[in-house]
């Protein structure tokens, strides 16, 4: 299962970059707001990212 915290993250670095952060400057600015450091914010990204490419699979074949 994936946290709704998770999905969160990954949207809130989406939106920083689609506003025209560079993404190491959307990764501070999010770490910044939420308290932690930027590796954390890059682990919590790969790690939620991974989650959704294993999840991904499922979905699909549970939706066709």
């Amino acid at each position: 299962m994936i946290d709704t915290e998770e999905i969160d993250l990954v949207i809130e670095l989406l939106a920083a970059e689609n506003d025209g952060m560079a993404r190491e400057e959307a990764q501070r600015v999010v770490g910044e707001r939420r308290g932690v450091a930027m590796r954390t914010i890059r682990r919590r990204r790969d790690r939620t990212a991974a989650r959704l490419r294993d999840a991904a699979p499922k979905y699909l074949a549970a939706i066709a």
